[in-house]
């Protein structure tokens, strides 16, 4: 016996509450502490089971036990936060697990190292997985895991959350911002799946997560919405240096369908103005492939103008040229946010929801420029070729953009049932015929394809 512990070789019964119809029993607070170290009382009902009491007075309750021929020893928690009845219960619960070949202490243990889900995400999720992505999408989660999700299970361990921690997080999300409810459910399924993969859950919990509904957007604008954004750019433009960039940003995506961040993040070095061509890395395209697309007259005309004053803003201050055809002050170097003064062009163009009945966003002109070369009779390859679509059926969605084409063409078979038909069909094949001519006399005339010539047809609306 050394003096670091002082076991009571008698065993006594310990009770939480006093009656004198038990006068055997022991009450934790009337045991003696030890001079220095600490002592183990024994209980006589359960075995192992006793409490633990420090030179500074200080109750535990205990459990000795044998698993695999070794001797250990498992605190189940203080007293008076633990009753005598409630640490004895635990202790019965505890010994079980021994008598199974388990060991309580070595798996309390291993739940105490066990990774919360925020030193997961940033020792494991981010160095394996998120380096993986492009930019944008980094920030995207970086977005959902600082606002949404760090915030609210960041310091649990990861085996103890469970599907109901997930529903909870959704529904509180959802109730402000259910989209990125959505987000944040898409981001956890990811996280879970690189622990259950590594062995770290047994159980993955965003499972069977039902989403809110999300409505597609494939909101498209007319030839004659597109003539009055374009004039509604065009005043907006002569506002302000500023406002001049942001109008010239919203021209270019209008004008070649590209998306917002390819735009906004292009560099002078990805376009030939003598070639009309815009190159774009695989790091700005979503596919991660690069992307090769014509310049329509009307882009050409906004890049070349962009060029020429950014080239004498720069002779002017004798300094370098930035290397963003939209350079920004903040931390990327280049625009990243137009919202503003989209807002603000639409509204002169009477394209907010309330003027036009419709949401329109800036991808809406992405769908845009597809969809009127699709009502131009532009095939599908070689808009998706335009798009950068490395699937064709990304495209397919615009394949009924507009339902007059299709009613023309079905009308077609009404009246060939009445002997009208045949005229009609003449008719419909001079035209695409004639078109075909012009498109390819301008085509050899400049040396480029015929396909490129027609969706220069963009170009066309935007000088409207």
């Amino acid at each position: 016996m050394t003096d670091l512990m002082i076991a009571e070789s008698r065993s006594m019964e310990f009770g939480d509450k006093r009656d004198k119809r038990y006068p055997e029993r022991v009450y934790p607070d009337d045991l003696e502490a030890p001079e220095k170290g600490y002592r183990i009382y024994k209980d006589a009902v359960l075995l192992g089971f006793g409490l633990r009491v420090t030179a500074a007075g200080a109750r535990s309750f205990v459990l000795d036990y044998t698993v695999s021929g070794r001797s250990r020893r498992y605190t189940i928690g203080q007293w008076p936060a633990w009753s005598v009845d409630a640490a004895r219960t635990r202790a019965k619960e505890l010994r079980r697990e021994a008598d199974d070949g388990n060991d309580p202490q070595e798996q309390k243990q291993a739940k105490r190292d066990e990774l919360t889900l925020s030193d997961y995400i940033e020792e494991r999720y981010r160095p394996i997985h998120m380096t993986r992505l492009r930019k944008n999408t980094q920030d995207a989660y970086d977005r959902v895991l600082r606002l949404h999700i760090l915030p609210n299970l960041g310091s649990k361990k990861l085996s103890e959350i469970d599907h109901d921690d997930i529903v909870k997080l959704h529904s509180k999300i959802s109730a402000k911002a259910p989209i990125q409810a959505n987000r944040a459910i898409a981001t956890l399924s990811k996280v879970f799946s690189l622990a259950l993969k590594n062995r770290l859950i047994d159980v993955h919990p965003v499972k069977g997560i039902e989403r809110n509904q999300e409505r597609k957007d494939n909101v498209r604008l007319s030839s004659d919405e597109i003539a009055r954004l374009i004039i509604a750019l065009d005043q907006y433009a002569s506002r302000s240096d500023e406002n001049r960039s942001v109008a010239s940003a919203i021209k270019l995506i209008a004008m070649t369908g590209a998306r917002k961040t390819e735009v906004l993040s292009a560099t002078w070095d990805m376009f030939n103005l003598e070639e009309g061509r815009w190159v774009k890395p695989s790091s700005h395209t979503k596919q991660k492939l690069e992307h090769s697309a014509p310049l329509n007259s009307a882009a050409l005309e906004v890049l070349r103008d962009l060029d020429r004053t950014s080239k004498a803003v720069a002779a002017e201050f004798g300094m370098k040229r930035p290397d963003y055809v939209f350079p920004g002050s903040g931390r990327t170097g280049h625009l990243v946010e137009i919202k503003k003064g989209w807002l603000a062009v639409k509204e002169v163009a009477g394209l907010l929801d309330e003027q036009c009945g419709k949401r329109v966003r800036i991808h809406s002109l992405r769908h845009s420029f597809a969809s009127l070369l699709v009502n131009q009779g532009i095939s599908l390859n070689a808009i998706g070729a335009l798009l950068g679509h490395s699937n064709t059926a990304t495209t397919d969605r615009y394949a009924h953009a507009d339902f007059e084409p299709l009613r023309k063409a079905s009308e077609i078979v009404a009246m060939a049932s009445g002997g009208e038909g045949q005229g009609a069909i003449n008719d419909m094949k001079a035209m695409m015929l004639k078109l075909r001519k012009q498109a390819a006399a301008i085509a050899a005339e400049r040396g480029v394809s015929v396909d490129q010539v027609i969706a220069e047809l963009m170009g066309l609306v935007s000088s409207r």
